[in-house]
């Protein structure tokens, strides 16, 4: 992938219209940037935050030789982007792009794995290039959202209200078991819900940053 020198994309027509774009139908009960809410269970500031990430590897995709390569989570914005073949082929591709940008999908494997990264490193250099800034961690660097704080303690609240729900019931039934047993038992029960919560956030978004080369291998082309 040739690197970008020289391209003040702030003053490209291409990126003021891909930036301008809106995938979502103001007609629509269910516009796009709910539904890739619900569907990856991200807050409404991730998603529109994604969306815009989405842009800038559309971007760079166009005005790169080599093409681009997604993160997973740009990914997840694209593949439910290509389900709306309308806005995604005409209004998108055709009249915003001036250009048919096709998904090409790893064939998955180490070396693809290995060429996947390659490639993704080349997208964050040209990325720095191009937008004159570093890309935002928690949508280039990982492959899964990890930690997202709306999940996490939406778990944690879950599971908090469940102990207190037994440990209320104890209490009311008229136990008289000694207090400082009482305390220890409190204590064990609160910090096993965060090991828990912790274990259940993790198995749900990943827990780290390794890519999965069947979904992480993706490129854009032409």
């Amino acid at each position: 992938m040739q690197e970008l020198k020289h391209l003040v994309y702030s003053e490209d027509p291409l990126w003021q219209r891909i930036n301008d774009f809106n995938p979502d139908d103001p007609e629509a009960e269910m516009p796009f940037s709910r539904k890739l809410t619900m569907a990856q269970n991200w807050s409404e500031t991730f998603t529109q935050k994604a969306i815009q990430e989405y842009k800038h590897f559309v971007y760079l995709c166009c005005v790169s030789p080599a093409g681009a390569s997604p993160s997973e989570i740009v990914d997840k914005v694209w593949h439910l982007h290509l389900q709306y073949t309308q806005n995604y082929w005409e209004a998108f591709c055709e009249k915003t792009l001036g250009r048919n940008l096709h998904h090409h999908p790893s064939k998955g494997g180490p070396h693809e794995e290995k060429k996947y990264k390659h490639w993704l490193k080349d997208t964050l250099r040209n990325y720095k290039r191009v937008f004159k800034k570093d890309p935002p961690a928690d949508i280039w660097k990982r492959c899964y959202p990890l930690g997202l704080p709306r999940n996490r303690a939406t778990t944690f609240k879950g599971w908090s209200l469940v102990f207190l729900f037994f440990a209320a019931i104890v209490m009311l039934s008229g136990c008289r078991a000694n207090a400082m047993v009482i305390i220890i038992l409190v204590l064990f029960g609160f910090f096993a819900l965060i090991i828990l919560s912790d274990l259940v956030s993790t198995r749900v978004k990943g827990t780290d940053n390794r890519c999965n080369s069947d979904r992480c291998g993706d490129r854009c082309g032409g």
